[in-house]
């Protein structure tokens, strides 16, 4: 039962990482977008 919390926890932990990384990309191609339409 334990070990199952746990790997859900690691699942989740991981999941998370990855919609992390993807906001941070989204948030950089933003960023990119904006100085190259301010220049």
């Amino acid at each position: 039962m334990k070990n199952d919390f746990i790997i859900i926890g690691l699942s989740f932990k991981r999941n998370v990482g990855k919609q992390l990384q993807n906001l941070l990309r989204l948030k950089t191609t933003i960023i990119q977008t904006l100085k190259f339409i301010a220049m």
